[in-house]
C-alpha cells in the first residue's frame, strides 16, 4: 500500500492490485453483497471520470478501453465489506503508473 494509493481510495487495506490491461468490463451491480465502483483518471490530460456501469442484462460486456495515460481504479464491496483497490492500466504506462501511484520501482 502506497499513501497515494491511500488517498486515491480511502482504503485501510494493507495491500492493493496493480495489473495491465487493453480493456476492462466496468458493469457495476449488486451480487452477493459485492459490488464494484470505477473511478478513471488520465494522467496526460487529468481528466477524470466514471465510466458507465452497464444495463440488465449484464450477461452483456460493458468493456471500457483503455487509453494512453488511463488509470482505471476499481474499489466497492467484495462479500459485504471494502473491497482491495484495484489499479489497471495499458502495458506501456506501467511505469508512469508505477511512478504515479509511488510503488517503488
Amino acid at each position: 500500500m502506497t499513501v497515494k494509493v491511500k488517498e486515491l481510495t480511502n482504503s485501510k487495506k494493507k495491500t492493493f492490485w496493480f495489473m495491465t490491461a487493453t480493456k476492462v468490463c466496468t458493469n457495476s451491480y449488486l451480487d452477493g453483497g459485492s459490488r464494484s465502483e470505477w473511478w478513471i483518471i488520465n494522467l496526460n490530460s487529468k481528466l477524470d471520470f466514471t465510466p458507465s456501469p452497464g444495463h440488465y442484462p449484464w450477461t452483456t460486456p460493458n468493456d471500457y478501453i483503455l487509453y494512453s495515460g488511463d488509470v482505471v481504479i476499481e474499489t466497492g464491496l467484495f462479500c459485504g465489506k471494502p473491497a482491495t483497490p484495484h489499479f489497471h492500466c495499458l502495458p506501456s504506462d506501467v511505469q508512469q503508473v508505477k511512478a504515479w501511484l509511488g510503488v517503488p520501482q
